[in-house]
């Protein structure tokens, strides 16, 4: 586990969310609202809003508006590095509230006091995650550099994909677009026996693991961070092609 600290921010609604749905969390810190699969664990008069929890798995080292953030918890193994490594972010004013029962593990600030190695820590995830960290900061994106210049490459191969779903007499996203997801795009063929045929095409043209979550079903295009701009014009370029042949 690897702690963070933040200043005191703002205070939000404690909110659910489904990664596998292609649904982002930070839209709903943004628009004070939630879409409508999405339930409230806890409600709460507005006079008495409690910190935001966020599980940021897809979403990490992307743009995040910390001020609105309590404490974000997610593992590594989607923007960040390999599994195993667990990036926890929390507010300074939150840490030493642990309950008496906590595992030391959970008590963060007892992993912030010892500088995330109170137990041993992942040596290889860290090195590892460190390494996208370089790489990040490395990023160029028409002069600006780092965080700022992937959420630019990021909304463009996200409205590259979404702009062809959006229009497409096949394909259907079924997520408001208010809270659509940057990096995962979750999409159905509006009919689903051809689902069979569409993931061999892909696999021909070299586009894996687009079978959707089993819990959702339907088809799901991951462009996280280390997805090129090139890899969803080729993704793109494939949804015409089979929706051509399928008219």
């Amino acid at each position: 586990v690897m702690v963070f600290k933040v200043c005191p921010p703002l205070y939000m609604t404690r909110i659910a969310a489904r990664i596998d749905s292609g649904i982002d969390t930070r839209m709903m810190t943004v628009n004070r609202q939630l879409p409508r699969n999405i339930r409230i664990i806890r409600p709460v008069r507005p006079a008495a809003i409690p910190p935001s929890r966020i599980t940021p798995l897809s979403e990490a080292l992307t743009k995040i508006d910390w001020s609105k953030i309590g404490v974000a918890f997610g593992g590594a193994q989607k923007n960040l590095g390999p599994a195993g490594l667990t990036l926890v972010v929390v507010r300074e004013d939150l840490l030493g509230k642990a309950m008496k029962h906590c595992p030391s593990a959970f008590n963060y600030k007892m992993v912030a006091d010892n500088g995330s190695m109170y137990n041993t820590p992942p040596t290889y995830a860290i090195y590892m995650a460190g390494l996208v960290f370089k790489w990040l900061k490395a990023q160029s994106e028409n002069g600006i550099t780092g965080v700022a210049a992937m959420e630019l490459r990021n909304m463009a191969k996200a409205k590259l994909l979404y702009d062809y779903i959006d229009q497409s007499q096949l394909y259907e996203n079924r997520v408001e677009q208010a809270f659509r997801s940057r990096m995962n795009v979750p999409f159905y063929l509006r009919d689903e026996s051809r689902n069979d045929a569409f993931l061999a095409g892909a696999k021909a043209r070299g586009l894996l693991q687009l079978k959707g979550h089993k819990s959702v079903g339907g088809m799901r295009a991951s462009i996280y961070n280390a997805i090129p701009l090139e890899g969803v014009q080729a993704l793109v370029s494939y949804l015409k092609d089979f929706e051509a042949t399928q008219a």
